[in-house]
């Protein structure tokens, strides 16, 4: 079996498309005999440009399911709007069809590991990791393939940082009671997000505005930072 394998197709039509290249894919997956998780990326239960859809997500379970009739199969997710999204897109008929089960990491989970991160100041700290995905035999990352502010390009990497505890993410992001309130502000207002409107025009207002040498260091570091702690997380 060959390590690293990538499947590309070209085409109009998503459902097509992605039976199309799962099976190309078919005679590269191991023969699994334990769990296998799916962990989708539900960003928004409204907006699905970033997000997995309904139907890639069912598509992939059918796909696993076939291959793997009596696998247990959990679809697994840790974000805020999960329970949102679950509801308005009937994510639990779709576990219940192909006998999969539906697990979130905010309020399932309730054995944990641990990964060791760094955070904004150069201390190490330790982040709770999920030992449901930790013991699990085959973990598939469903997310579109995309570029994030602080990382570059993270493709579906940055998907798992939903394996971490709640109150633990903000460690990803080198935010631990080591670092100082002044860098925290500081580093919130250029490289954190909003998933809202405001958010958005603020960020596009972030990068046409002049940046001092000093920012532009705190930036690079704080990128940094994130970049490491996503190679140890994985």
């Amino acid at each position: 079996m060959d390590k690293y394998f990538v499947a590309i197709q070209k085409g109009e039509n998503r459902k097509q498309l992605l039976e199309k290249t799962l099976n190309m894919m078919k005679d590269k997956i191991p023969n699994i005999s334990g769990r296998i998780i799916i962990k989708p990326n539900f960003l928004s239960a409204n907006n699905l440009l970033a997000s997995t859809t309904p139907e890639t997500l069912e598509i992939v379970v059918c796909f696993f399911r076939k291959l793997f009739p009596k696998n247990e199969i959990y679809i697994a997710e840790g974000a805020h709007v999960s329970k949102e999204y679950i509801q308005k897109h009937n994510i639990n008929r779709l576990a219940e069809k192909y006998k999969a089960k539906l697990f979130s990491i905010d309020y399932d989970e309730k054995n944990w590991d641990f990964v060791e991160f760094e955070d904004l100041v150069g201390e190490k700290c330790k982040a709770r990791v999920s030992n449901t995905y930790m013991t699990s035999e085959y973990i598939v990352s469903l997310t579109v393939p995309k570029t994030h502010a602080n990382i570059g390009l993270s493709l579906s990497m940055k998907n798992l940082v939903g394996i971490l505890h709640p109150d633990d993410r903000p460690k990803f992001h080198g935010l631990t009671d080591n670092v100082p309130q002044n860098i925290k502000n500081k580093y919130k207002s250029r490289l954190y997000d909003r998933d809202d409107k405001l958010g958005f025009y603020c960020m596009k207002l972030r990068n046409i505005l002049p940046i001092t040498n000093k920012t532009a260091k705190n930036l690079q570091k704080g990128s940094e930072i994130v970049r490491k702690n996503l190679y140890h997380l994985y």
